[in-house]
């Protein structure tokens, strides 16, 4: 895999989450979609497993980077681990339902999107909420918390269909190498 074109692609995928959060979010909800995880999604389907844990994590990291929660009194905190385990769980999701996928075809990074969102919300929830329970920071409760996070994951899954065209598009760029079987063989 071409690392530096992954790092673009994840800093672009990054400017438009973050740039484009409020602008896509649904009404007073805090439902926006994740292009970030959709970029995981594809960078999973396509390139070696290390190397697609490695881009799992650095978006994880990226995530929590960003993602800044409040603490009781109401300075804002950054908090590096519940998105980076989040997305590493997602990441070997996909990895794992790749070979039942048609790897080509959009429906496939699209559902792999909402599932892998799905799974890295329900992780971020649960270690923030753990953490909540000894630390001043300041977390919903936890189902209010992933319903709206579940409904992220909708979005990302409706989100995915465009993108993710564009992403098969440019599948050449990546420079994506992964072994080939050859094919099924009785022993």
């Amino acid at each position: 895999m071409n690392w530096l074109v992954f790092v673009i692609a994840a800093w672009v995928s990054f400017g438009l989450e973050f740039g484009l959060r409020d602008a896509l979010q649904l009404g007073e909800l805090n439902i926006s979609p994740h292009f970030a995880v959709i970029l995981l999604v594809f960078v999973a389907m396509w390139a070696a497993p290390g190397a697609a844990l490695s881009a799992s994590v650095i978006i994880g990291i990226g995530l929590d980077l960003f993602y800044q929660l409040k603490l009781d009194d109401g300075s804002d905190v950054v908090v590096i681990g519940p998105h980076a385990l989040g997305c590493l769980l997602a990441g070997y999701a996909v990895i794992n339902m790749r070979a039942l996928m048609f790897r080509k075809n959009v429906l496939s990074i699209a559902f792999l999107s909402l599932v892998a969102t799905a799974l890295m919300q329900v992780v971020v929830v649960a270690l923030l909420t753990a953490r909540g329970a000894y630390d001043a920071l300041v977390f919903g409760p936890a189902m209010a918390e992933l319903g709206q996070r579940l409904g992220s994951a909708v979005y990302t899954g409706l989100v995915a269909f465009p993108l993710g065209a564009m992403l098969n598009v440019l599948r050449g760029v990546f420079r994506f190498q992964f072994e080939r079987g050859s094919g099924f063989r009785i022993q």
